[in-house]
């Protein structure tokens, strides 16, 4: 230290004071300025309204004692140093002083300079220490306000999740009725179901049921986007060919592209391997990714649709492509984000929410593949996804990969086989397997290799899938508790689990006799 101090020295004996007074203009450093009071009541005047850095106070005031001083500044807050001279060596009082608050005791008569201002250092030292506990006890305190504060609005929007998830919910089925109506009357209009329709009503009716398909296609992306969120959106997972999907998507796509004066081309070579895959959701798919080329084509406006084999053997592509301006390096990063929207789209039949795209990243993921997108040298945008084939090998390594990318704490892999009596069992075969089915996650498979048994693939972040088995079981004795006919009973064992980092060949060892020539059902 330096700079000057100034103390307030708090005794009632003028001789001590001089005393003191002595001793401070020995110290070779810091110069002190010496102030005192007689009384307790001065000394507290002096410590309010003067700038007093040092306290040093006999330990009997009159009536009072030093742990009288102590304890109110240090109840106040006051974190300067206080040293106590006492007039006796008594190490109870020590103690208490010490305890109370007091940086430092000095027995008069007996120490020297150096003691002094090795107290003084002491005293300071003490102040820093207190002002760290402060600092600290703030900081934790605002912290436990901001952890309050942010649990009660966490709180706060998960109930506003909950309920914007109900109200879309509700909305969008209410919604979905009428606009039914809507569609299905003007189609029978247009039909002459109804009576003779001149060429211009025609029209206006086309008009009107593009617009509702446009309507229809909102509410399935916000019920979609919402089933997303909470993890309900079934995934019906089954072996289907490219074929049969682009044969049910194309009067879809044609329709669409008539509407907004382009061309669209669906094109699959034969002997293409057999996918695995929910089709409906891969017909989503294309028809977001069609609708969305639709909007950004150039004159003449055309769309492809084509399917090849991927540089993976396991996997399919499926590509569509636009003749439109491209998509730059920035918005192709972007592009996948909810609510995202290009601002130069030429033939929007419906604003829309920026939603379809973010679906169908989702959607391609629950398929076990990945989504891309491209501007090649020639112009025109490529929007590709990997859908896999049937190979049920590779389907399970990449069920676990699409796990553990959805669940950061998933670990292990694990069999499990359920059978039961297949005897007169074929009236709730379907109810059956369809609630074992609920009960797994959406990344997980199910393979029946014989009607009364069942062999689920489950990816999961504890050594065994105990849960699982025991919520299979209870949804079992729920649906016997509430039904005249009661399921057959059920016996559920675990074959084996396996750590994903380790024992992959042990796990495929006792998977692949198990999965040969098995049919891969759907998980709902």
């Amino acid at each position: 230290m330096s700079e000057k101090l100034v103390a307030l020295v708090v005794d009632d004996d003028p001789g001590d004071i001089e005393l003191l007074k002595r001793l401070v203009e020995e110290l070779p450093t810091p110069a002190i300025d010496l102030r005192s009071a007689n009384d307790l009541g001065t000394a507290y005047a002096l410590l309010a309204y003067e700038p007093i850095d040092l306290v040093i106070v006999d330990y009997l005031i009159g009536a009072a004692t030093a742990a009288d001083l102590v304890g109110e500044l240090r109840g106040r807050g006051d974190d300067r140093p206080i040293i106590v001279l006492t007039g006796q060596g008594d190490e109870a009082i020590a103690a208490a002083l010490i305890k109370a608050g007091a940086d430092d005791y000095l027995i008069k008569g007996t120490f020297e300079v150096d003691r002094f201002a090795e107290a003084i250092e002491s005293g300071f030292a003490g102040q820093r220490a207190r002002a760290a506990e402060a600092r600290e006890r703030r900081r934790i305190g605002e912290l436990q306000t901001a952890k309050t504060a942010l649990e009660t609005g966490n709180a706060r929007l998960a109930e506003l999740y909950e309920r914007a998830h109900e109200f879309v919910d509700h909305v969008s089925h209410e919604f979905r009725t009428p606009l039914t109506v809507v569609r299905e009357f003007a189609s029978i209009i247009q039909d002459g179901l109804a009576g003779e329709v001149s060429d211009q009503q025609r029209r206006y009716l086309d008009l009107i049921i593009n617009r509702a398909d446009d309507l229809s296609g909102l509410v399935d992306d916000m019920l979609d986007l919402s089933k997303l969120d909470v993890g309900t959106l079934g995934i019906h997972r089954a072996d289907c060919t490219v074929a049969e999907i682009f044969e049910r998507v194309e009067p879809t796509l044609e329709r669409r592209a008539l509407a907004a004066g382009a061309e669209v081309c669906v094109y699959a070579p034969p002997d293409l391997p057999t996918l695995f895959c929910d089709a409906r959701k891969i017909e989503r798919v294309i028809t977001n990714l069609v609708v969305n080329a639709l909007k950004y084509c150039n004159e003449p406006a055309q769309v492809s649709v084509t399917a090849a084999p991927g540089s993976d053997p396991s996997e399919l592509v499926i590509a569509v492509r636009d003749n439109g301006p491209g998509i730059s390096e920035a918005d192709q990063r972007r592009i996948f984000e909810r609510f995202r929207q290009l601002d130069n789209s030429y033939r929007c039949t419906a604003k829309g929410f920026g939603l379809g795209l973010s679906i169908v990243k989702h959607l391609v993921h629950l398929s076990y593949g990945q989504v891309d997108v491209s501007t090649p040298p020639n112009g025109g945008s490529i929007f590709s996804f990997t859908v896999p084939t049937s190979d049920r090998l590779a389907l399970v390594r990449k069920a676990m990969r699409a796990a553990t990318s959805a669940y950061n704490n998933a670990c292990h892999v694990a069999l499990v086989e359920a059978r039961c009596d297949p005897v007169g069992f074929s009236e709730v075969y379907d109810e059956l397997s369809a609630l074992i089915q609920r009960q797994l996650m959406r990344f997980d498979l199910v393979l029946t290799p014989e009607p009364g048994r069942w062999l689920m693939v489950v990816v999961h972040d504890q050594p065994g899938p105990a849960e699982l088995i025991e919520r299979i079981v209870q949804s079992v004795q729920q649906t016997n508790g509430s039904r005249a006919e009661r399921l057959p009973e059920l016996q559920l064992k675990l074959v084996g689990t396996w750590p994903l980092a380790e024992d992959m060949e042990e796990f495929e060892r006792r998977y692949l006799p198990l999965a040969g020539g098995l049919e891969i059902v759907h998980v709902g």
